[in-house]
């Protein structure tokens, strides 16, 4: 029992300093990944939404996929 509440105790406070230590938010570091990459995330978006929807054409979807997942 007295080990368990070390480990815990210890990493907590291993928690604390590391959330103490962040200089950003979370939100902070979406928000400039955002604002760096905005247009090409609506360029990328764009290109994808022109490709037709053709479910009897299984080499077009099979690149879609392709350039989705990649």
């Amino acid at each position: 029992m007295r080990i368990a509440r070390n480990i815990m105790t210890t990493l907590l406070l291993l928690v604390m300093g590391l959330n103490s230590a962040m200089a950003e938010s979370p939100a902070e570091i979406a928000r400039k990944h955002h604002q760096a990459s905005a247009a090409t995330i609506v360029s990328d978006f764009r290109d994808f939404l022109s490709f037709p929807n053709v479910a009897s054409n299984v080499s077009d979807m099979s690149l879609r996929y392709r350039s989705v997942i990649v």
